[in-house]
């Protein structure tokens, strides 16, 4: 059972975050799932600082495992619960394990942070629309450049652009963001890259 010292209603609020963080640590590509984990820390209601501890000091000692291991979990990463309550209640940062390791999920943490706080400057009523748009660039911008998308990617932009987005817009303040996730030695240049995706949002014919 979890530690009682972290309340019922603290758990459930923490849940959905759990999850969502925990998604940072699989072996496999997980840049398109931090735009949906920064509408899980805007829902949650948790200022920042408080998002920063849930993150390192409850999630990242159990999840950065998995990405050391030689084969890791790719599908899904199930956390113990009862652990990550007890990492709650001792809201001790692990300094020395995040000196080491932290840059293996840091960038993308950092622009869930800057994506949240997007979110919060926004009515709620536009969160998921914006994650959506944010999701659909993201998936673009990390394919292989050149070639073409494993994702069916022109029905989502004309659908978000009937609910009133602006991909433009959105892609001109969300570029430096997908820039700041790239790896050092990935293929394709960040301008090849970008290419690609102004080629997706150019009107259909």
């Amino acid at each position: 059972m979890p530690d009682a010292s972290l309340s019922r209603l603290e758990l459930e609020r923490r849940r959905p975050l759990w999850a969502a963080m925990s998604e940072l640590f699989l072996d496999t590509e997980v840049r398109g799932f931090v735009p949906p984990l920064a509408l899980k820390c805007a829902q949650s209601g948790y200022d920042e600082p408080t998002l920063e501890r849930i993150f390192w000091a409850e999630v990242f000692p159990l999840g950065i495992g998995n990405l050391q291991q030689v084969a890791g979990e790719w599908a899904a990463l199930t956390l113990d619960e009862a652990e990550l309550a007890r990492n709650a209640v001792k809201g001790k940062l692990p300094k020395v394990r995040k000196a080491l390791s932290g840059w293996m999920v840091e960038s993308e943490w950092t622009a869930a942070l800057t994506l949240l706080r997007w979110l919060r400057g926004e009515p709620t009523e536009r969160w998921p629309l914006l994650v959506r748009a944010w999701v659909l660039l993201s998936r673009r911008y990390f394919e292989r450049p050149g070639e073409p998308s494993l994702f069916s990617l022109a029905d989502e932009v004309s659908a978000l652009r009937g609910e009133g987005v602006d991909l433009g817009a959105e892609w001109q303040r969300f570029e430096p963001i997908a820039r700041g996730m790239l790896l050092d030695d990935e293929e394709g240049s960040p301008e090849a890259r970008g290419e690609d995706v102004r080629r997706l949002l150019l009107p259909r014919e």
